[in-house]
């Protein structure tokens, strides 16, 4: 007996392993991206560690010469440390300490169970189906699904980081319950929406295996909150096409991309041969069949050119002004001194026109030494003078024009110096 308690005080525990993981990870996390960037070889990486072991924990030996290969093990059997992070503050050796990590849970506006079903292309008997087969195959986790069900909290998305085997059995575990929930779903009539009922079914009992997962004894679950990474593309910086080109920038949705096409087409018919046509379209969602139906508008045409420029991220739709005459594509204009530095001068044109002329006419107009070219809109004087949308107040007190008679039309021709 007193030799069994030798050799189990000699033997590293989970629990001290999982310390001296979380040591590193707070204490020591510069040597950690050491080795993941190449920079400190395994063998100076396991003297830091033994150190450590030896300042901090006092064990036997045997017992340290344990708790070290384990950690080796961990560190560099299961994960390489890949490259994707550089940044110190953001380690996958996190990873490693875990068994399980799933994105934490985030509250709603009701229970689990009710909230399910709240949108027209989920359907709540579809869930039930489920919940019945969870608990006719899986009894042992009856308790935790009604449990998480009636929660306001979930943990949203199919996203986890498991282990192998752990990984493995949830797979066996999932896809036994969903193809039999498949079976007995009646799901004929589905639209495209609703025919994805087996992913939102995934995704509650993914929250509620992970729930299990964690009474379960040795199994170490973490938890991290949902990041969003949007629109990661870096910010376009236009140069000119041609050097002495005729640079026309326009802005689109896809819903406008047939009046598009024909202003395009309208430009085109009427320009010069003996001029260079630099069109460039600012936009979000126009689709790739449209964004080449339109650019075959200069198909072997060597003295025109067509680039389509995604510009969303420099705009937050949400905190701008938009109505039925007003759309987030009106502001993409804003940013044109700051995507075409190297222009000298640009002619915007609205999207929605005809050209029955040469446009680089209405560029070579002389401004001047004017920074904008632009012409009495009689339109919004007649808007004015309505007793309606506030207009006589809006352009004197939010616009803080002195003469809203004297706006200028700035929406279908801009010419620009910059």
């Amino acid at each position: 007996m007193e030799e069994r308690e030798n050799k189990r005080e000699e033997t590293a525990s989970d629990a001290e392993l999982q310390r001296l993981v979380e040591d590193f990870i707070t204490q020591k996390q510069v040597l950690l991206i050491q080795v993941k960037k190449g920079v400190l070889g395994k063998e100076e990486f396991l003297q830091e560690a033994g150190k450590h072991i030896d300042q901090y924990y006092h064990f036997p030996a045997t017992k340290r010469k344990r708790l070290l290969k384990s950690f080796e093990q961990y560190i560099f059997g299961y994960s390489r440390l890949s490259p994707l992070m550089d940044d110190k503050s953001i380690s996958d050796i996190r990873v490693v300490s875990h068994d399980c990590i799933r994105i934490k849970r985030e509250g709603k506006r009701m229970d689990v169970y009710h909230e399910y079903g709240m949108v027209p292309f989920q359907h709540r008997k579809d869930l039930d189906i489920t919940l019945q087969i969870l608990k006719e195959k899986y009894p042992a986790f009856a308790q935790t699904a009604d449990s998480y069900m009636q929660s306001e909290t979930a943990h949203e998305c199919n996203m986890f980081i498991m282990k192998k085997e752990i990984y493995k059995n949830y797979c066996a575990w999932l896809f036994d319950i969903l193809f039999e929930a498949e079976k007995r779903i009646d799901s004929i009539w589905y639209s495209v929406e609703e025919y994805r009922v087996m992913g939102y079914l995934a995704e509650r009992l993914c929250g509620i295996y992970y729930e299990w997962l964690k009474t379960q004894p040795g199994i170490r679950a973490g938890e991290l909150p949902k990041t969003l990474f949007k629109e990661t593309a870096p910010k376009a910086v236009l140069e000119p096409v041609y050097p002495a080109g005729v640079p026309i920038v326009l802005s689109a949705n896809d819903k406008f991309s047939p009046y598009l096409d024909i202003m395009i087409r309208s430009v085109i018919a009427n320009a010069s041969p003996e001029r260079e046509y630099d069109i460039i379209i600012l936009y979000n969602d126009i689709s790739e069949k449209n964004q080449h139906l339109i650019s075959m508008a200069a198909r072997d045409k060597q003295n025109i050119s067509i680039r389509f420029i995604r510009v969303c991220e420099y705009f937050d739709a949400g905190k701008l002004f938009v109505d039925q005459h007003l759309s987030v594509e009106t502001y993409y204009r804003l940013i044109i001194p700051e995507i075409m530095p190297n222009y000298h001068k640009i002619l915007y044109l609205d999207c929605d026109m005809v050209a029955d002329h040469d446009v680089a006419e209405l560029y070579d107009f002389d401004l001047n030494g004017a920074v904008i070219g632009a012409a009495k809109d009689i339109d919004v004087a007649g808007q004015l003078n309505l007793n309606q949308n506030n207009w006589q107040t809006y352009a004197t007190e939010t616009l803080g024009l002195d003469s809203p008679y004297d706006y200028k039309r700035l929406i279908k021709v801009l010419l620009v110096s910059l």
